[in-house]
């Protein structure tokens, strides 16, 4: 039965053709009605749990809806399609950083920028001016940057943003985890949200024959996990992994690290799209472009690359280039 209700779910969040008609509904609220509450106690709470944490019964059902139907389609046969780039982005990221040097382009690397000064409609930044900033940094970072410059409308609308942090354990092993690429996790006590086996989508021959298994885990910066080293949160989830793999041996584990992200994403509650700003802010020449602005689709390089391109469409256009 359970099953049978999770597939009619599926069905009619693919059928919602307007996700404004959901906006104001939380994932929570529509789930138990539509599928019924085991389905959302067995399948969907413990992934709401796994993303958002405390905050899991005040998510949009606009989220859920943005992570299964811009993904497939209702009237054809398509299906997301995963795939990796030889090198990873770091080849995209080379060779675009050379496209843009040779173009005339300055990049300072390791540089923080605190602040930034209006002069005589031009902005002043390191000794330097320029007639537009542009920032793609969080919310609450960009607010310290351009602080003189918000209206009190801009900041409430930033300050209404949260975000969760994640912390991601990459394991280097001798030997697969499990025969699975991606594995998300149903099981309310397990401490952390998925598995990711790298090289069972990637040969690991790219890897000296070294599996790459990453563990996915969001959180609230204030979470107990997300102050451990790693080493206490290696031996934390060290039973876990057992429980889910029972082959698993941790002699086969060559290294391992954890990898923090304070702003990983932002927290969509109902009625988000009253949060976002537009690209232009209010102050001539003052621009930002960053993930609170991808909605109602799911994070993804492919539509930062999309608002990079909306963002320098803006900014010609009030330069008149």
């Amino acid at each position: 039965m359970i099953k049978s209700n999770f597939g009619i779910g599926i069905l009619k969040i693919k059928s919602i053709k307007n996700y404004n008609k959901i906006e104001n509904i939380t994932t929570e609220n529509w789930i138990i009605k539509n599928c019924g509450k085991k389905v959302y106690e067995k399948i969907w709470e413990p992934l709401l749990i796994s993303k958002y944490a405390d905050k899991k019964s005040k998510i949009s059902m606009a989220w859920l809806w943005g992570k299964i139907n811009l993904r497939s389609s209702s009237s054809k046969l398509i299906t997301e399609c995963l795939g990796y780039m030889d090198g990873s982005f770091e080849v995209i990221i080379q060779n675009l950083e050379k496209y843009l040097i040779e173009n005339g382009c300055k990049i300072k690397y390791n540089y923080e920028v605190k602040n930034i000064v209006e002069l005589n409609s031009k902005w002043l930044l390191d000794g330097n001016t320029y007639d537009a900033i542009l920032s793609t940094v969080a919310y609450p970072i960009t607010k310290k940057i351009y602080k003189d410059y918000l209206s009190n409308e801009e900041i409430q609308k930033m300050d209404m943003v949260k975000y969760t942090a994640a912390r991601t354990m990459i394991i280097t092993s001798k030997k697969p985890f499990t025969s699975f690429y991606w594995l998300n996790n149903g099981d309310k006590n397990i401490p952390f949200g998925g598995i990711i086996e790298h090289t069972n989508m990637v040969s690991s021959s790219n890897y000296n024959g070294n599996n790459i298994i990453y563990i996915s885990n969001y959180m609230f910066q204030n979470d107990k996990l997300f102050k451990l080293s790693k080493q206490e949160l290696y031996k934390i989830y060290l039973p876990y992994l057992k429980k889910i793999a029972d082959n698993f041996n941790s002699n086969d584990i060559i290294d391992y690290d954890v990898y923090d992200e304070l702003y990983a994403q932002p927290v969509i509650e109902t009625n988000y799209s009253d949060k976002i700003l537009p690209f232009k802010l209010q102050r001539k020449g003052l621009y930002i472009a960053t993930m609170p602005q991808i909605y109602p689709e799911d994070r993804g390089m492919n539509y930062a690359i999309k608002m990079g391109y909306e963002v320098a469409d803006a900014i010609y256009k009030e330069l008149e280039l």
